[in-house]
């Protein structure tokens, strides 16, 4: 009998513990902002022609190189599966002086071996642009299929190529638009 009323009075002292548990939730959200940033390390690109050192000689140099490095990050504000909903990188170089044509290739060296894990998904050059691509008028799409990712300190190395391709359309202080190379990164 003794056993029956330790076991219950023990009984007694636990339950009233169990039954006073209580459980609560918290509503719990992450800051992360939707933001595409795109920019380069230096606000102006040169190209220089070579002028002739003997009357009767054209430029010494037909062609002009300029290169730039492109940086970006990219988290969109809703989840991005692939290159049809992925994000692009476009550029429109506008003003180009009549008689010079440009053409730009993408080299993807120091971004494309980056961890994904680490760094998202940094996306491809746009076929073409690799070796060199001549632009026309109009923004063009340079890189593609980014998701949510960043360059970090590393960087696609943009190179521009400008060959003169009608002498006589030349001028030392061409009319009209001032050339501009505008990138904008877009979903």
């Amino acid at each position: 009998m003794k056993k029956l009323v330790l076991a219950i009075a023990l009984g007694v002292l636990i339950m009233p513990s169990l039954s006073a548990q209580q459980y609560t939730s918290q509503t719990v959200s992450f800051g992360i902002t939707n933001h595409a940033l795109v920019g380069v390390n230096t606000p102006t690109l040169a190209f220089s022609f070579v002028a002739p050192t003997s009357a009767g000689n054209g430029l010494v140099a037909q062609t002009a190189s300029a290169s730039t490095n492109l940086y970006y990050s990219f988290m969109p504000a809703s989840p991005v599966n692939g290159a049809s909903n992925g994000a692009k990188i476009k550029v429109n170089f506008t003003g180009i002086p009549q008689g010079i044509t440009v053409s730009l290739a993408v080299d993807d060296n120091m971004v494309s071996s980056l961890p994904s894990a680490t760094y998202g998904d940094i996306g491809s050059v746009v076929t073409g642009f690799q070796t060199g691509q001549t632009l026309g008028s109009g923004a063009v799409d340079i890189i593609n299929a980014i998701g949510p990712s960043y360059t970090g300190t590393n960087y696609y190395v943009l190179t521009y190529t400008a060959d003169i391709d009608d002498y006589t359309s030349l001028s030392s202080n061409p009319n009209g638009a001032t050339p501009t190379i505008t990138y904008t990164i877009t979903q």
